[in-house]
């Protein structure tokens, strides 16, 4: 970055704090800001100069979670290869402008989580990727209540896509862009997969060509899960190896694979009745392979051990592979609750439903294969 603008950014963390303002700060140079033995230290380096400013806590306490987002995006600014970059503090927000793109966000709305120390190098960032991230206000995805449950956060990053609008808090050591899967309260998967820059970029560019309203990304030890509204897909991936995504692009995002949505939806509510209405306990299921179609059991066990009703389901030849995943988490959720098994509509459609397992503090929404 040629003129990292850090006078303005100092100056409004320093009006935060009640203090004065910052006599000698370079014009150009690498932004440093952490918290060490309850002082917040800033450091801004360049030009030959190198000006260390610290401020107490006691000086900043009524807006200290908005300056410690202050330091967490000033150690992104300073890796970005941005000629126009600026930041400005006021007592209530802090916006982000990068050429036509911005962001504006509240101070106390920006829970992010804590990042390694930046690197000394500078990090080369595509403009028009940059002003894609920035398109939006960052904010977290709830962790509660249904598919808000899915997101993506972790050491240094936090990529999403929440009502069309994208976010982005930090970027690696390596120049790669690092996603890391939270435990989600689901089937309690996790797992990590590590992108480079161009898979990245794929992945941005493709999560956009479903035009979906909102894309949630769920990592799991093997597969990348994408979710939208209307459309998803699974990206098989070895933890700690870049996604398969160069050369995604020229294939259909909705036929990466197809669902057999019909009969399940049938089955969802059947399902909903033998554990709603009778005394049926630990639903099971059972996947079968047959020679011309494949076969999902879904049953219903009553207290005496004895199957109640038995749903058989024939699917479509070569969909058992795909189906077989998603029997596996369901059956993991299933055998750690003790709630609730509702059918509820998908983005407010009736005739996509949805079914929802809820209890012991899992949460897990089998939407995709009921979709069309």
């Amino acid at each position: 970055m040629d003129r990292l603008k850090l006078l303005s950014a100092l100056k409004a963390a320093q009006q935060v704090a009640g203090r004065r303002t910052l006599d000698h700060a370079p014009q150009a140079g690498v932004a440093k800001a952490k918290v060490e033995q309850g002082t917040l230290k800033l450091t801004a380096m360049g030009g030959g100069v190198t000006v260390v400013e610290r401020l107490e806590v006691w000086d900043v306490k009524e807006n200290w979670s908005g300056v410690i987002a202050l330091a967490k995006w000033l150690n992104l600014l300073s890796r970005l290869e941005e000629d126009d970059v600026r930041l400005e503090v006021s007592n209530e927000k802090i916006r982000l402008r990068c050429g036509a793109a911005k962001a504006e966000f509240a101070l106390s709305d920006v829970p992010y989580p804590e990042m390694q120390e930046p690197p000394g190098e500078r990090i080369p960032v595509e403009r028009n990727l940059l002003q894609t991230l920035l398109q939006g206000a960052p904010a977290f995805w709830p962790k509660e209540g249904g598919n808000g449950d899915q997101y993506v956060s972790g050491e240094g990053v936090v990529l999403g896509l929440r009502e069309g609008q994208w976010m982005v808090e930090n970027v690696t050591r390596d120049g790669s862009l690092c996603y890391r899967g939270v435990r989600t309260s689901d089937a309690g998967m996790d797992g990590q997969a590590y992108l480079t820059a161009s898979s990245a970029r794929s992945l941005l560019a493709l999560l956009k060509n479903m035009a979906e309203p909102t894309v949630f990304l769920s990592f799991l030890p093997t597969h990348l899960a994408v979710f939208g509204e209307s459309r998803w897909m699974l990206l098989e991936h070895s933890a700690g190896k870049p996604l398969p995504l160069e050369g995604l692009l020229h294939a259909q995002a909705e036929c990466v694979f197809r669902v057999f949505a019909t009969h399940l939806e049938q089955a969802a509510w059947r399902l909903l009745a033998v554990l709603e209405d009778g005394p049926s306990h630990r639903p099971m299921l059972e996947w079968r392979q047959g020679t011309r179609m494949d076969e999902l059991r879904i049953s219903g066990v009553d207290d005496a051990g004895e199957y109640e009703e038995v749903l058989e389901i024939q699917l479509e030849k070569g969909t058992l592979a795909q189906a077989s995943y998603h029997a596996r988490r369901l059956q993991m959720a299933l055998s750690h609750m003790n709630g609730e098994i509702r059918v509820e509509s998908w983005a407010g459609q009736v005739n996509a439903p949805i079914l929802r397992i809820q209890g012991d503090g899992l949460t897990y929404v089998l939407a995709p294969i009921l979709r069309r």
